[in-house]
Formats: C-alpha cells, structure tokens, sequence
C-alpha cells in the first residue's frame, strides 16, 4: 500500500480483509470481537500508522456519549478518598467537554450488602465503556462479566493494584515500600539515627499498603544499625469504643518504655490520637511521622508541631490520571507509556505549610 498522510479505518479494513465496521468496534472498543481478529486489526492499525486527532476523537466520543465508571471509597473516616474523589470529579467536568460522562459508584464498607449494590450499578450500566477501580475491585468486576457475559471493558486502577497485572492497563499510584523507606530517614535524622519507633496503625496489619510501609521501613533500617522498633500496635475495627481503646493501648507503651521516640503513624482517621502521643510522652520531644495531608486537623498539628512530618503520595493526581488514562486509551487508541504511574512522594513539614500559605495570601491580594 502506498504511502498516505491519513490512514483510515477503511484501510485497516482493506489490509485485514474484515468490514469496516469490525474495524471500528475493535478500535472503539464496543461490541464483541473475537480476541484474534482484534489482534490483527491492532497489529495491522500499529503497521500503517494509524492514529486519531484529539478532534476526530472529541467527536466521536460525544457522538458515541461514551460513558466511564469510577469506583471510590466513600467514608467520613477516609480523607484522602475523598480527596481522590474531588480531583476525579474535576476530571469529569473536563471530559464533558468531549461527550464523557463520569459515573461515580462510593463504597462505605466491604461487607455483602455493598458486594450487592456494586453488581446492581454494574449491571445497571452496562453501557459503561472503562472502569476505574482500586485493586480489589477488578476481580469483583471480573466476576461479574464472567458470570452474565457481559462485555468486558478496559480498567485502570489507583491507590491498590491487583495481584493480577493483566486485568489492567495501568496502575496509578505510590511505591508504598519507598514511603516506608522515607519514613525510616526521617526518623533517623529527627534521632540523630538512634531512634526507637513505635508503629502505630488502624488497620489489622494485613492491608498490603501498610505492610508494604513496614517492610520498606525494616529494608532502610539495614543502615541506622542503633535504630529500633519498639513494637508495632495495630487496631482491627474503627468503632468508636474500639478506638478509644487502641489510644489507651499506644499510651501505655509510650508511658513504660521511655526510650520510645518516635511514633510511626500510618493512617488514622481521627488524629486526636495525637493528643494522646504527646500526653504520654510527658517531657519528651516525641517525633510523630504521618502519612498524606488529609484533613485541616492534621495540617493543624504540623503547624503547631504535634505531627513532625508527613509523606504525601499526590491523591489528586490519583483521582484525575486514571480517568486521563482511560480517556486516551478508548478514544485515541493510546497505550500507558508505562504499566505503573507512580505518583510524586514528598515529604511536608511545618515550614512547607507556613510558605504555602504565604503565597496563598500573596495571591489574594494581588
């Protein structure tokens, strides 16, 4: 075939030898194609150098009113969800510019009743052409595709991945492990690298998140050979009672074991735990590590010096990356340029948070 300045889905068409309209579902991502004929049309579509224009894509995504499901945790004890959850909805707006409507489907627990919900709004909108998920989610989705036949569609996952890497096109999210690491160099240069740290947790230890966080922690330690953990105190429910309890439990081992430094706090929902670190450890200047910068609460006590310093892992950019993601993929044919989409992780202490709100009332009297 000669050479053309525009390659065209007839032209696939032509080089496959299938109908047009083949071509397009495959391209489109709708309907149902059998797995081998949509590899010879990717095949044949990479050899003549097919691509979309934004435009032609804008286009087609509004004629075709192309529709995609985000699934959140939805939960007033799960601030940095909800922080996902915003910058996704920004996302949306901006892809309705294209014709993209964003469906939202939130969590706020893990028992049967919302297994239920979630296979009702599946099967609701079954028109939903891409999903967006955190890693547990795909298997649930996989599931029930498998079990009703219905078409499955592309998903991006965020914050979890899934053990299984083909379920996806990416993932987007933190190196938790490289979090764990950081938080151990915090600690040894708040300690002088002669800290003794108390892991203090309001899961149940076996979220893969927190024990990646731990095992990265343990790795650096390999460095700071004077360093210790003290012991590591982790909550299985976040009822109310169960969590005033969890506090009277950290406030004992700070109070008997007063070499005990540092408090690794990973991911509480309430941080007047920290209230409770600074009682029981009287004279000492105890050195609160923390994860994300979630609630004003907690920005308050950075300020104030009751959180020393805090690791942040860019929810807004795993609420809106995804949907990007997902947008590329299903209309201009693009490919992630890598099957992780780390985020940023920085470190913010007190003094961040004193110029950037600086420059915040710089701006407004501008």
């Amino acid at each position: 075939m000669e050479d053309k300045l525009v390659v065209t889905i007839q032209d696939i068409a032509d080089e496959v030898g299938i109908s047009r309209g083949t071509v397009d579902r495959v391209l489109n991502h709708r309907g149902r194609v059998s797995e081998e004929t949509a590899r010879k049309v990717q095949e044949a579509a990479k050899k003549l150098g097919y691509q979309k224009s934004l435009a032609g894509t804008g286009l087609a995504a509004r004629k075709k009113k192309m529709q995609l499901g985000f699934i959140y945790v939805d939960s007033p004890v799960a601030s940095f969800h909800r922080q996902v959850y915003e910058a996704a909805v920004q996302k949306a707006r901006e892809l309705a510019q294209y014709g993209v409507t964003v469906l939202f489907f939130g969590v706020s627990a893990f028992d049967q009743t919302e297994q239920c919900r979630l296979e009702q709004f599946v099967l609701d909108h079954m028109e939903i052409c891409g999903w967006v998920v955190l890693g547990d989610f795909v298997q649930k989705l996989q599931r029930i595709w498998n079990e009703t036949e219905m078409q499955k569609v592309p998903v991006v996952t965020y914050n979890m991945d899934t053990e299984d890497r083909n379920a996806r096109l990416c993932f987007v999210g933190c190196d938790y492990r490289q979090a764990g690491r950081i938080a151990c160099g915090l600690t040894a240069l708040f300690t002088e690298e002669k800290g003794k740290v108390l892991v203090v947790s309001e899961d149940n230890g076996q979220i893969p998140s927190g024990q990646e966080r731990i095992e990265g922690f343990e790795e650096e330690m390999v460095h700071y050979p004077q360093m210790r953990i003290a012991g590591k105190l982790y909550m299985n429910e976040l009822a109310l009672e169960k969590r005033k309890c969890f506090w009277k439990l950290t406030q004992k081992c700070i109070e008997e074991d007063s070499e005990i430094d540092t408090v690794y706090l990973m991911n509480p929902s309430d941080y007047g735990i920290c209230d409770v670190i600074r009682r029981a450890s009287g004279t000492r200047r105890m050195k609160v590590i923390t994860n994300d910068l979630v609630t004003k609460q907690q920005r308050q006590m950075i300020l104030d010096g009751r959180i020393t310093a805090t690791i942040d892992q860019e929810p807004s950019r795993q609420g809106r990356k995804p949907l990007e993601i997902l947008f590329r993929y299903l209309t201009m044919d693009r490919m992630p340029d890598t099957d992780w989409v780390k985020t940023n992780l920085s470190i913010i202490i007190r003094q961040n948070l004193i110029v950037e709100e600086q420059n915040e009332k710089d701006r407004s009297s501008r």
